[in-house]
């Protein structure tokens, strides 16, 4: 609802900027994010190298400790077009209050 893909405002749009807007329009109706559960499938590249990064840069996003959010990535075991490396799946939960 937020941003449609169909919108070229948002076309190449950073994610950590939409993070931004949403933790703003949370804001706005006084709530927080709590935690933050992200699980990545991807055959490539391996994210274990950045994951550090990756937690530091959703957490400052989101104004919380990189110790409420986890970032977690496995494989699809090379079935499907994400084991083909056709693509990447992301996958996020977020409590908020």
């Amino acid at each position: 609802d937020h941003f449609p893909p169909g919108d070229p405002q948002w076309k190449d749009a950073s994610s950590l900027d939409l993070l931004v807007r949403i933790r703003a329009l949370l804001e706005g109706k006084g709530m927080r994010v709590l935690n933050v559960d992200a699980m990545v499938v991807a055959e490539a590249p391996r994210l274990a190298p950045r994951r550090a990064e990756m937690l530091a840069n959703i957490a400052t996003a989101l104004r919380v400790d990189a110790s409420q959010v986890s970032v977690k990535a496995t494989t699809n075991e090379q079935l499907g077009a994400l084991g083909r490396r056709e693509g990447i799946a992301a996958m996020a939960v977020a409590l908020v209050g």
